[in-house]
Order: C-alpha cells, then sequence, then structure tokens
C-alpha cells in the first residue's frame, strides 16, 4: 500500500529531470530502485506509485509488481568428462548440467588452468547449450577442449554459469577437473650381454646395432615413458618385438615371427643370423618407431691348418726331444685358420 502522501521516495521527469507544471503529462523514472539501501531483496515485490498536481492534491496510489533475482546458479550435476581421465593426444569433451531456482540458465563458459581466484566472470573459455538454446531452469552444456596448445602433462578445468538476471555462479567451491595430455611415445634402451664382439660394420641398412654373440647371450629390454616437468604421464608401458633369421650373409631373410611382448630377457638357441624389430608403446598406444638390431650367433670355432715347409725330417717316436719334426732355418711354415659354417 502507498504510504501518507509525500513519504515515498521522489522520482523525477525522465527528460529533463524537473517538474516545471508546465504538462499534463509526464514520464518519470527512478534508478537503481534494487539497491540494498531501498530495502531490496531476492524475490518477488511490489512498487506503489502517485503523483501530485500543481494544485497540492495528490491521485490515487497505482502500483505494479515485480521478482528480483540475486541468486546466482548454484547447482552443477551430471558432469562427465570421458573417465578415465588420461585423454593422451584427442580433444576431450566437457559436460554439464547447470541449473538455477529462479532465472533460465543464459551462459557458461569454462577455464583451463590458471589461478581461480583472479579470473573474471564472462572472460573464460565459452560451453555450448547441448539443445542449441540457453532457456530453461537446468540446461545440459558442452565443449570441446582444444589440446592443441598444450604441454603434455596435467590440466585442469571449472566451470560456472549465468543465469538471466546476469548473476555468475560461484567457482571456489566447485571442485576442478583435472586431466592428463600424453603424446610422447615411450623409448626402449636395449641391452645385449656377453659375450659379444661388435661387427665391424652392419651388414642391413637401417640397423642400429650389429653383434656377435653366442647361444648364451641374453639380449634385455626396458621401456622408459616420456616424464613432463609436473611428473605426470600415461606411464603403464610394453614392449614388442619380432625376429626373422637367415643362416649366413648371402642368404635371403626368411619372414618375420608374429609380434612378442616382451617379459624378460631372451637368448637365440641356433647359430644363425637373426634381425631384431621391437618398438615401446604406452596407454595412450604412443608408438615409438620401430628400432632394428643384427645378432649374428656364432658358437663354432674355426679350424686351423698347420703345414711344415721343406727341408724337414720327422722326429722319431721315441725321440726325447717329443718333437714332431726337424727343420732348417729356412723351413717355411704355414698356418691357416678357417671358420665353420653359416658364419666363416
Amino acid at each position: 500500500e502507498c504510504g501518507a502522501p509525500g513519504t515515498g521516495t521522489p522520482i523525477y521527469p525522465t527528460d529533463d529531470g524537473v517538474f516545471n507544471g508546465d504538462k499534463n503529462q509526464e514520464n518519470v523514472s527512478k534508478l537503481n530502485i534494487l539497491l540494498a539501501a531501498y530495502g531490496i531483496t531476492d524475490g518477488r515485490h511490489t512498487v506503489f506509485v502517485r503523483a501530485q498536481n500543481t494544485q497540492g492534491v495528490w491521485g490515487a496510489c497505482g502500483f505494479d509488481v515485480f521478482e528480483v533475482d540475486l541468486l546466482p546458479p548454484e547447482i552443477v550435476r551430471n558432469v562427465t568428462f570421458g573417465l578415465p581421465q588420461l585423454v593422451c593426444g584427442l580433444n576431450p569433451t566437457l559436460s554439464v548440467e547447470f541449473c538455477d531456482t529462479q532465472s533460465p540458465i543464459n551462459q557458461a563458459e569454462y577455464f583451463l588452468d590458471g589461478n581461480w581466484s583472479i579470473l573474471p566472470n564472462g572472460a573464460g573459455l565459452y560451453m555450448s547449450a547441448t539443445d542449441g538454446n540457453f532457456d530453461e531452469l537446468c540446461e545440459f552444456t558442452n565443449a570441446t577442449i582444444n589440446l592443441s596448445t598444450l604441454d603434455d602433462g596435467k590440466h585442469c578445468v571449472k566451470f560456472h554459469a549465468k543465469d538471466l538476471a546476469g548473476n555468475w555462479g560461484k567457482m571456489t567451491f566447485i571442485d576442478e577437473i583435472c586431466f592428463i595430455v600424453d603424446r610422447t611415445p615411450p623409448t626402449t634402451i636395449k641391452t645385449v650381454g656377453e659375450p659379444k664382439i661388435v661387427c665391424e660394420e652392419s651388414p642391413e641398412q637401417g640397423v642400429t646395432e650389429c653383434w656377435y654373440v653366442n647361444q648364451s647371450t641374453e639380449i634385455s629390454m626396458e621401456s622408459q615413458d616420456f616424464i613432463p616437468e609436473d611428473g605426470y604421464y600415461s606411464n603403464d608401458v610394453a614392449t614388442l618385438y619380432r625376429v626373422r633369421y637367415k643362416y649366413d650373409f648371402n642368404d635371403s631373410w626368411g619372414p618375420w615371427g608374429v609380434w612378442t611382448p616382451y617379459t624378460g630377457p631372451f637368448s637365440f638357441p641356433e647359430d644363425s643370423m637373426h634381425e631384431v624389430e621391437y618398438y615401446s608403446y604406452d596407454s595412450c598406444m604412443n608408438n615409438e618407431t620401430s628400432q632394428f638390431e643384427i645378432d649374428i650367433v656364432d658358437t663354432k670355432y674355426p679350424i686351423t691348418t698347420k703345414t711344415v715347409g721343406e727341408p724337414k725330417v720327422a722326429c722319431a717316436q721315441d725321440d726325447p726331444n717329443e718333437c714332431d719334426w726337424y727343420i732348417t732355418q729356412h723351413t717355411p711354415i704355414d698356418l691357416r685358420c678357417v671358420d665353420q659354417q653359416p658364419h666363416p
């Protein structure tokens, strides 16, 4: 109800701000009537107005009803992020449902990394209404996070929404969602045990190492994933290898064997040339570029022949010198060493 005449809050003409008594009709307005100084709180309110003419007579009391929404969207639910939160190198989709109790959701945004306490409202990255329009008290929203500018490692997002009345939701007590970006493949460190002798030159192009070994020489592998500065990565690495072989240098390679998961050191039980292809991968299926090594297994000793030239005289079986030949300073002695197949 209107109070006693003259006890209300003055309002003035919108054109020149003063009543000059020269008009039968005036358009009036009052700014900031929602300020706390007027006792306006969240909810439904009524404003009463009346006017006085130049004769000092007050008119009838008129009124209008309006509702005030000072409460931001506070209900956040149905948050999905494609768990587990190891996103590897694929742009993940963030989905969130925001709800307000009074005004429809009008906008939603998310922030990627940064100091949450100083990020201004409206400066985040846009989230779309799933149904195409922001017009409901509860609105499903989504956004695709672009990873192209992010380094490998841990990253976090926070999000909030604004209602039609312009109230932004709080972010302080909304849990951040963190995810790990991993686009870097692991590396494999291979060790060839003893005995071994390095080849003077590799018999195949593209082969990083070549060794002469025997059937007891063990070959071991260790895979190591790339570790970013913040220490967050997919880890969980594995190594695969396969082998093909031929008996001698001039032979053609046989077909590749099947890919075998590496579980521990191995050796080759037969004399032949082996080519090993191997690589490691991680949980994000980041595959290392294949590496190649040749291991030549040779367990057959060489055969040595000796020829004693002339002049020479064979020693008797009971010769006290226990010798084979009597020779002179001019007698030639020829030694020849021949390695046995398959690797002469």
